[in-house]
This record gives structure tokens, C-alpha cells and sequence, in this order.
């Protein structure tokens, strides 16, 4: 091997981080981005109606779960709450039709929301 093959390769080493650095989520967007689950909809699109039915699937020991709660409960909006350890296999096998993938996962609705997102939630839910 000779010594001079490294910089012929140089370019396209270049090229290719370049690539990938254009096309990977900046650290910001990859937090709220959510994967698509089939039959529910991005929560781009989420904006509560008047007396739709709130769901929300938490856990006991999630910061998140508890910060959605008391935000919820800060601007009087009912829910129904199902914490999906210990609240029996139901509100477990619910939570898993949702997809899964962690919590909290709000449904307003038919709509998703996965995370808890306060800015977010105040437009959907028009709070101000």
C-alpha cells in the first residue's frame, strides 16, 4: 500500500460526512421528531375540539408523565389517566396499540401526541 492513496481518498471521505451531516436531524428537531406508527396521525396536526376526550399513558416514576399532569391539572383539563404498570394489562394493551415506545403518549381524541411538549400542548389544546 502506498503512502499516497489516503489523500486520493480525501474528497469522497469529505463528500460523504458532508452528506451525512446534511441529512441527519439537528439535535434539536431529533428530540420531538416521533416515528410514524401506522393509523396515527403526526402531532403537527392536533388541535383539540371542544369536549374531546383526553387519554393519557404515563408511569409513575416518568419526570415527564408528572410534569404533563400537573400541567393539565394547572389549566383544568380533564383527562383520563392510565398508568401502563399498574393499572392491569388493559391499559397496557391500549398503550401498545399506540405503538409503545415510551411515555407519556397523550390521544386528544383520535390524535397522538407522544412526549410532553408544553408549548406544543398549549397550541393543541388552545390554552393560552
Amino acid at each position: 500500500m502506498h503512502n499516497n492513496s489516503l489523500p486520493r481518498w480525501k474528497p469522497l471521505l469529505s463528500f460523504i460526512a458532508a452528506l451525512l451531516w446534511t441529512v441527519a436531524p439537528s439535535p434539536s428537531t431529533a428530540a420531538t421528531q416521533t416515528d410514524p406508527v401506522p393509523g396515527v396521525a403526526a402531532h403537527e396536526n392536533v388541535v383539540a375540539k371542544p369536549n374531546q376526550k383526553i387519554e393519557i399513558f404515563v408511569t409513575a416514576w416518568c419526570p415527564y408523565c408528572q410534569r404533563l399532569e400537573k400541567f393539565l391539572k394547572a389549566n383544568n383539563v380533564s383527562y383520563k389517566r392510565f398508568d401502563i404498570e399498574k393499572d392491569g394489562p388493559d391499559a397496557n394493551r391500549r398503550y401498545r396499540e399506540l405503538g409503545g415506545g415510551g411515555v407519556p403518549i397523550i390521544k386528544i381524541g383520535t390524535q397522538i401526541i407522544r412526549g410532553f411538549d408544553e408549548a406544543y400542548l398549549r397550541t393543541a389544546l388552545e390554552i393560552k
